[in-house]
């Protein structure tokens, strides 16, 4: 799950750099994906559609300022990343199911991020070189 939820991410990033692809196309597949993993309701998968655009219209607002200012770029984008994934606690907040794997999927993610980290780290990049590789590592998958 964790992988779609970045997947997707990517494949925005990557489109909006390349212009081929519709923001709101892609929030909807990503929003079906979710459905189909989460058995979201009808009424949560309305709320996830809107989740889903904000984070593509946010995305497509922040591409740029990885040419002008790297630093802010990955401060947005892990705020972009944190922003999506409160919000989609937030849906799933009474249903315990939903929100554990949730929870599962994250910490999976933080794990591999952790472990990319570590072994940047042990070739001597520094912090800010960790995490710019980090993001071009995950666009590269696409």
């Amino acid at each position: 799950m964790s992988k779609i939820l970045l997947s997707f991410t990517l494949v925005f990033v990557t489109s909006v750099v390349f212009g081929q692809v519709n923001q709101k196309e892609l929030a909807q597949k990503a929003t079906q994906e979710l459905v189909t993993e989460y058995q979201l309701t009808t009424a949560q998968s309305t709320d996830m559609q809107k989740i889903q655009e904000r984070k593509y219209r946010n995305l497509a607002e922040i591409t740029d300022l990885k040419k002008s200012d790297l630093v802010l770029y990955i401060r947005k984008m892990e705020s972009l990343e944190y922003g999506t994934d409160m919000s989609i606690m937030r849906l799933f907040k009474n249903n315990k199911a939903q929100l554990a794997t949730f929870n599962k999927i994250r910490g999976e993610r933080r794990l591999e991020k952790a472990k990319f980290q570590q072994e940047m780290k042990n070739e001597g990049l520094s912090a800010e070189e960790i995490e710019t590789k980090y993001w071009e590592a995950q666009f590269a998958k696409f």
